[in-house]
């Protein structure tokens, strides 16, 4: 018994058996009688699903009834050129208690070069980035920045764009992910880049050369500690001289006088209490 399915690109081949063993018995001469044969009727075949990927496993219900006890042969083709079918593969169909229905489990076969075919398949489906790329070369300070991207095949798909700065020594450092969605083959994103630092400023390079009592160390009865700081890079600049005594293994500051450096000098009179 030959089936074509409802989509029409398969047939399968039923090889049934009698539904049971035949039995005999005595005849008489001259007398009429019916001989009664059970056989098996098919009904519908009927898969699981609509259609199938190489690889996928499938089921093949067979309904009818006296389909007998053994599992049924049935042999699966496949329509090639000019509507010629081709054995695949024969299963064998489980039959249930009943005799009304029988189950056959089957694989399909994986052809060559499928794996690649499918890759090829993905990538057409993900579509492709034709062009990013700033909105303008140039920026005035606090304007955002935009990002202008074109895609194919793409649409409503979510894209990551990464901002990276290029460092003094031809490194990328990342500085921050933009996220967007394509709408009719174009994504606009936006940022707004941090206010930058301040350049530090440069100190000058200054050297305190050496700093002396006028008057020597001795400033028994003095009233006023004259102190001289000889300098070098603080030419205008101003000193802080801050005059400290021993006390109990520390020391403590007890006055301090401010003077402009001229001519790399620094001249300043500390008050003495007490003379």
């Amino acid at each position: 018994m030959r089936l074509p399915t409802s989509a029409g690109r398969q047939v399968i081949e039923l090889k049934p058996g009698l539904a049971s063993d035949p039995r005999t018995r005595p005849l008489k001469t001259g007398k009429d009688f019916v001989l009664v044969v059970g056989l098996p009727r098919l009904v519908q075949l009927c898969w699981d699903r609509v259609s199938y990927d190489p690889g996928d496993s499938c089921k093949l219900t067979l309904s009818g009834s006296r389909l007998g006890s053994k599992a049924v042969e049935v042999i699966v083709e496949a329509e090639g050129a000019a509507e010629v079918w081709t054995p695949v593969a024969t299963v064998k169909a489980a039959v249930e208690g009943d005799q009304a229905s029988a189950v056959a489990e089957w694989k399909f076969p994986v052809p060559p070069g499928y794996a690649e075919f499918v890759a090829a398949r993905a990538e057409a489906a993900r579509g492709k980035l034709l062009n990013a790329r700033w909105g303008s070369t140039e920026y005035a300070s606090g304007e955002p920045f935009e990002v202008h991207v074109e895609a194919q095949g793409m649409e409503k798909a979510s894209l990551l764009c990464l901002v990276e700065r290029e460092e003094p020594d031809g490194t990328w450092r990342h500085v921050t992910q933009l996220e967007g969605s394509v709408q009719q083959g174009k994504c606009r994103l936006a940022w707004n880049p941090p206010s930058p630092s301040p350049e530090p400023l440069e100190r000058p390079s200054a050297e305190l050369i050496a700093c002396r009592f006028e008057d020597g160390v001795d400033l028994s009865g003095a009233r006023t500690a004259w102190v001289v700081a000889q300098c070098a890079g603080l030419e205008g600049g101003t000193v802080e001289v801050v005059l400290e005594r021993e006390h109990e293994g520390r020391w403590e500051p007890i006055a301090n006088a401010v003077s402009t450096v001229k001519a790399g000098r620094a001249r300043a009179g500390i008050p003495l209490a007490g003379g």
